[in-house]
C-alpha cells in the first residue's frame, strides 16, 4: 500500500457557531487544524434550520471524520491475501483504497 498523502487522524467532529453569523456549521479538525466545513444549507433537507438538516450534516460530518479510520480498516482486511473475502469484495476493496488515497 502507498504511504497516506492525506492528514493523519484522527478527525474529529467540532460544532462552530461563532465562525459565521449566517449558518451554524460543523467542522471536521484534525489537531485542531480545520480539514471542511459543512454547512447546513448544504443539506438535502428543504429548510436548513429543521432538526432533519441539522441531524444530516450531522451524519456527513460523522462521516467524513470516519474516512481515515475506514481507510486504515480496510488496508488491515486486505492485508491478508488470505483473508475471508470473495475475489469481488477483495477487488472493491482495492478500488475503495486506489480512490481514498488520490489514485483513480
Amino acid at each position: 500500500m502507498s504511504p497516506c498523502k492525506h492528514t493523519p487522524g484522527p478527525w474529529v467532529v467540532d460544532y462552530d457557531e461563532t465562525i459565521t453569523n449566517t449558518d451554524e456549521f460543523y467542522s471536521v479538525k484534525a489537531n485542531g487544524r480545520y480539514i471542511v466545513s459543512l454547512f447546513k444549507s448544504g443539506t438535502s433537507a428543504e429548510d436548513e434550520h429543521s432538526p432533519e438538516a441539522e441531524s444530516e450534516v450531522r451524519a456527513n460530518a460523522d462521516l467524513i471524520a470516519a474516512a481515515p479510520d475506514m481507510l486504515e480498516a480496510l488496508k488491515g482486511i486486505l492485508s491478508n491475501p488470505g483473508g475471508r473475502c470473495s475475489a469481488e469484495q477483495w477487488q472493491a476493496g482495492l478500488r475503495a483504497i486506489s480512490k481514498a488515497e488520490g489514485r483513480s
